[in-house]
């Protein structure tokens, strides 16, 4: 005699199936409660015989995704089981290395898709890549994917840890991420290359080998992206991938320096004024307590809290994500996004305009020279922490030349810029004076120098550095007296509102 639940028509039973397992953004217990009970319901709600099952829990889960509509509910399936395997890494902080390297893609994937997911916030994904951080940026495994794999826990450090997940950290948990990213920071723009090992598997509920045997697997769908065939292969919406490349580590390991750093409040002089008032009223020159705190507002920003805000603006993640790719046109690689135009992938002339304005935020100078990464970290940090965090300020608007310099052949894009008169006032700095240019790979090389009678007398500071995400201008600077013996550090801005301007 059949039981209760084998009575019910099968479409009342996946209805029930996708209510239980899209009431919660955890893992589908209640579906595999339903898929334990017997032979005949497993057969009608594997993930074989039911894959636009699967394909709507996706939907509703990340319905806000790029290319969910692009495929079939076969791939949809695929991809949510190994979302909910990477997940399941998460929640259970397991930082083991087999199957390390599909999961963490797998992960920045639904962070340049998603952002901080309510999926992602319930497995602990911010606990998990600290974690994570902290064992794979100190220890050498001597694994041939380390390097690749240290990459991978940088970038989803600097894109899905907020500023609430950083100031909640222990400061000695924070402390240590700094000297561990440390060696990271580099002038050049050189990936740590790739590396090959076992490609992944992709289990995810355990098959029954009579619904097995009858059931046929989706047919694999075309090599896309193939860059180098000895790279790992990885599986992403059931299409077989060589790892997408990853942009430098470095300015990642910046952003997240000056977040580590800022999490320290400043300590202010006792003895400054609170207001610049009181200091006017005292004729009272340099900075107040006022102006300090200012400064420690000036943060720099975080992808995850820039994403909130425009995803409630935006409606939906995929109109967000879109902003994000014509701003980081690395996220459009990494994600593969269909009918994406290639030519709108680098636009210096958008970046041109998109850094006028008044940029803020500091500038920190290292005690040794920034050369190239370092693929593998010593067992014992050896590098020294920067000095000190001090304000930063330039006002850039782009050149334009006169129709007689203008050619169709200059391809370069001008920037000139100068600190704000009240900033001057302020810190004492005299004033400095900006030239700079954006490249066609939107890589923003300036140069600084003093303004005034000691300006072609002083030493000029060459900055060069990306814009990440829209917001934060990062990177590194050196003095031109050279790489030994010259001044070296690294510097983050974000740019003012316009109404403050």
């Amino acid at each position: 005699m059949l039981s209760f639940l084998e009575r019910i028509p099968q479409d009342v039973l996946q209805h029930i199936a996708l209510a239980g397992a899209s009431s919660h953004c955890g893992p589908p217990v209640d579906l595999c409660s339903l898929l334990s009970t017997c032979r005949a319901i497993y057969g009608g709600l594997n993930i074989h015989s039911s894959p636009h099952l699967y394909a709507a829990i996706f939907k509703l889960r990340y319905g806000g995704s790029l290319v969910s509509n692009q495929h079939t509910d076969s791939s949809l399936s695929n991809e949510l089981v190994r979302r909910c395997r990477a997940l399941r890494r998460c929640h259970r902080l397991d930082i083991s290395l087999p199957e390390l390297r599909q999961d963490l893609w797998t992960l920045l994937w639904i962070v340049a898709e998603e952002g901080l997911c309510p999926p992602l916030s319930e497995a602990y994904f911010p606990q998990f890549i600290v974690r994570l951080a902290l064992y794979y940026l100190r220890v050498d495994m001597d694994v041939p994917s380390q390097g690749d794999i240290q990459s991978l826990v940088i970038w989803l450090l600097c894109l899905g840890v907020s500023r609430q997940d950083i100031l909640s950290e222990n400061p000695l948990v924070r402390s240590t991420l700094v000297t561990l990213l440390r060696p990271f920071v580099s002038t050049s723009e050189s990936r740590v290359p790739h590396s090959t090992s076992q490609p992944p598997s992709t289990v995810f509920f355990k098959p029954n080998p009579v619904a097995q045997a009858r059931s046929v697997a989706p047919p694999a769908l075309p090599h896309v992206g193939i860059e180098d065939p000895g790279d790992e292969v990885l599986i992403r919406y059931n299409v077989r991938i060589c790892p997408p490349r990853l942009p430098s580590p470095s300015n990642a390991a910046i952003i997240l320096i000056f977040a580590l750093k800022e999490a320290v409040p400043l300590q202010i002089p006792y003895h400054l004024p609170a207001t610049r008032a009181i200091a006017t009223a005292e004729n009272r020159s340099g900075p107040t307590a006022e102006d300090y705190t200012a400064f420690q507002r000036a943060v720099t920003p975080l992808f995850s809290d820039i994403r909130r805000p425009m995803a409630l603006a935006a409606q939906t993640s995929a109109a967000t994500t879109l902003n994000f790719v014509e701003l980081d046109p690395w996220i459009s690689d990494i994600l593969a996004i269909p009918n994406f135009p290639s030519e709108e992938r680098v636009r210096p002339a958008h970046l041109a305009v998109s850094l006028t304005g008044v940029w803020e935020g500091s500038m920190m100078i290292s005690c040794v020279s920034l050369g190239n990464p370092v693929p593998k970290m010593p067992k014992t940090p050896i590098l020294s922490d920067f000095l000190c965090r001090t304000p930063m300020q330039c006002e850039f608007q782009k050149f334009i030349p006169s129709e007689d310099l203008q050619h169709e052949l200059v391809r370069d894009h001008v920037l000139v810029g100068r600190t704000l008169q009240n900033h001057e006032d302020v810190w004492g700095s005299g004033g400095f004076n900006f030239t700079g240019k954006v490249d066609d790979d939107g890589l923003v090389v300036f140069t600084r120098r003093p303004h005034g009678e000691f300006g072609e007398m002083s030493e000029t500071w060459i900055f060069q550095g990306r814009l990440h995400y829209g917001t934060a201008l990062v990177g590194t600077f050196r003095s031109s007296s050279g790489d030994s013996c010259g001044v070296h550090g690294i510097f983050s801005m974000s740019k003012r509102a316009a109404a403050v301007q």
